[in-house]
């Protein structure tokens, strides 16, 4: 996955007014997150991430930046074995949701896209 192109889009997508995710692995998450805070209008509404050695979690995490700059980030996969869902654009690295679908982690709502990426 090409992180610079994909802050790229979760930064138009913001300028346009919307709310995007993006569902991608630790190593990935954690360098959108640096992009992420790096912006002036950036405020954290909640952080949870953590190395799988650390952690135990080795399942893609859901890194959101609201279109007013709200940022937070979860694990995708939650404890019960439930998944995550939200709206709006979501960019899914499909290298890193392993067996899952992409339709997986989104609410099925007229409001909600989804873009494939990853594989570059």
């Amino acid at each position: 996955m090409n992180i610079e192109k994909t802050f790229a889009r979760m930064l138009k997508a913001k300028a346009k007014g919307v709310d995007v995710s993006v569902v991608t692995d630790y190593e990935n998450a954690k360098e959108i997150i640096k992009y992420a805070l790096a912006m002036p209008d950036t405020y954290i509404i909640d952080v949870e991430i953590g190395d799988a050695l650390w952690k135990g979690y080795a399942d893609p995490y859901t890194v959101s930046l609201c279109a007013d700059g709200g940022l937070y980030c979860e694990p995708s996969v939650h404890e019960d074995g439930g998944i995550g869902r939200g709206a709006g654009l979501y960019l899914i690295d499909v290298i890193a949701i392993g067996e899952y679908l992409p339709s997986d982690f989104v609410l099925d709502d007229p409001s909600t896209k989804i873009k494939l990426i990853g594989g570059e």
